[in-house]
């Protein structure tokens, strides 16, 4: 069917980069559920040593919310928040708010570009610059596959300069005879 309307190397062409941008996106997911896993246990442990009730539960379920920008660390610290207000000293909600500021700090400033970053193959710097442009042109959407998207483009940029390499390599060797 598809031999069709292409040759069989443009097809194993195609094939292969279709494999490759499988390769960024799932590598993406992983970095996404490491940055999870880490949030989840800074928070948790940070939770456990204010002597929140129920501080591992609270503080992985805030890992996993995590993953959705801006509205998701909100979402995790809610409970966090509920069941300091219930306990005896209800100045335990601060101390809990003031552990899932500092944990969002260092996520955002450290954790998820070194962690996004090494998981799709792009510096740290273009992970933050991806997250900054995808979420102002296309918000919450933009900010989730931004990334993936960077990871994508790189991809292409390499396949191309690799081929003019390969080109002007060849041309070289054609002159010179």
């Amino acid at each position: 069917t598809m031999e069709l309307f292409f040759k069989a190397e443009k097809l194993r062409s195609i094939n292969n980069t279709a494999k490759e941008i499988n390769h960024i996106i799932s590598r993406f997911i992983r970095g996404q559920l490491l940055d999870a896993l880490l949030v989840g246990l800074l928070s948790s442990i940070g939770l456990i040593f204010i002597g929140l009730d129920y501080a591992f539960l609270i503080g992985f379920a805030a890992g996993i919310a995590n993953i959705i920008p801006y509205i998701g660390p909100v979402v995790g610290c809610i409970p966090a928040i509920i069941i300091g207000l219930l306990s005896p000293n209800p100045i335990v909600a601060l101390w809990a708010v003031l552990v899932f500021f500092i944990v969002q700090q260092l996520d955002g400033a450290v954790i998820s570009p070194k962690v996004v970053g090494d998981s799709t193959g792009l510096h740290p710097v273009f992970v933050i610059m991806a997250i900054i442009i995808g979420g102002s042109v296309y918000g919450i959407l933009g900010m989730l596959l931004s990334v993936p998207i960077m990871g994508i483009i790189k991809l292409f940029v390499y396949k191309y300069i690799h081929k003019k390499q390969n080109k002007n390599h060849i041309n070289n060797i054609i002159s010179k005879h």
